[in-house]
């Protein structure tokens, strides 16, 4: 019996695919793997690129007439690698960037980066390269699309204004530069997560209604995501005045706590409480949230545009 065949008779496989990981090694000039101290045959995934002593996933399959093989999938690694970094100091050929997994020793193979430039990364071997600077485009500042009627010169006394978010978005330790690192909405956990709404100008059509008094209010929170798992979690919100969301929000206004249930069809709505509903006509810009050790989050707008949706029932004297 071969030394694979033994392997795989050994992890009691009596058919089909196990994955278990190896460690790449030399052998008379060429790459081979070992798995529980047994040096087999491979076959590597293209492209795979590894160096002796990473450790690797791989395959073992034994089919019925006893045929056994190995795939090497790929490499392993502790932490996923990080895609973009910010340079701290560069030199011909050669650049320190800061990422969320420290600071790195890369090459460039372009133009040498400058100090404090923002640059994409790209893996093989285990070693980054940078392959040119990350353009962020600004998010653009959205028109004041005002709701529907409620307008008091039109003699109206009381109305409902259903307002949409115009953005939203998500900041976190995953990135260093500052900029959102997705557009649902995402708080807490270990990234320290932060997500925000912004509603551009809705707000000044009931900001110009003399005396207006708020009946009720309610927000509208999309369908829960992956993120941090199917759990229940409880949002910390506060209220910002941003008119875009390029970069993360300062937190102003009142403050209110909402319990986010585990997923459900059609997501949850929640009470928005009057003093957050009058701040929001008051300065416009949108919600802020965080939240504790475990992330949640919830569908974006492009996924669910009335994620994020403010009704607010009011009257006048």
């Amino acid at each position: 019996m071969s030394g694979l065949a033994e392997l795989i008779a050994g992890i009691g496989q009596q058919g089909g695919t196990s994955i278990v990981t190896g460690t790449v090694g030399s052998s008379r000039g060429r790459l081979v793997v070992t798995i529980e101290g047994v040096q087999v045959p491979a076959s590597w995934l293209d492209p795979v690129s590894v160096n002796p002593g990473d450790s690797v996933v791989v395959a073992l399959t034994r089919g019925t007439a006893g045929q056994s093989s190995a795939v090497v999938l790929g490499r392993v690694t502790d932490a996923p690698r990080p895609t973009t970094g910010t340079v701290i100091s560069a030199a011909s050929g050669q650049a320190v960037v800061r990422t969320t997994a420290g600071n790195l020793s890369v090459t460039h193979s372009w133009s040498a980066p400058s100090v404090g430039q923002t640059v994409s990364l790209m893996w093989q071997d285990g070693r980054a390269t940078t392959v040119g600077p990350v353009v962020w485009k600004e998010t653009p500042s959205a028109p004041d699309v005002l709701p529907a009627p409620p307008l008091q010169g039109l003699g109206q006394s009381e109305g409902t204004a259903v307002i949409r978010p115009v953005y939203s978005a998500s900041w976190s330790t995953r990135r260093s530069d500052g900029h959102p690192w997705t557009e649902r909405i995402v708080a807490g956990g270990k990234f320290q997560s932060v997500g925000a709404w912004g509603y551009g100008g809705q707000f000044a059509a009931l900001k110009a209604i003399s005396g207006l008094r708020i009946v009720e209010a309610s927000l509208h929170f999309g369908e829960r995501t992956a993120d941090g798992g199917n759990v229940a979690v409880t949002l910390q919100g506060r209220c910002h005045a941003s008119g875009s969301l390029g970069r993360q929000p300062a937190a102003a206004g009142p403050s209110l706590s909402v319990p986010l249930s585990q997923w459900a069809p059609g997501g949850q709505d929640v009470t928005l409480p009057a003093e957050v509903a009058q701040w929001l006509i008051t300065n416009g810009g949108g919600l802020l949230w965080t939240g504790g050790n475990v992330e949640g989050g919830v569908s974006d707008i492009g996924t669910d545009p009335d994620s994020g949706r403010i009704t607010i029932k009011w009257n006048t004297p």
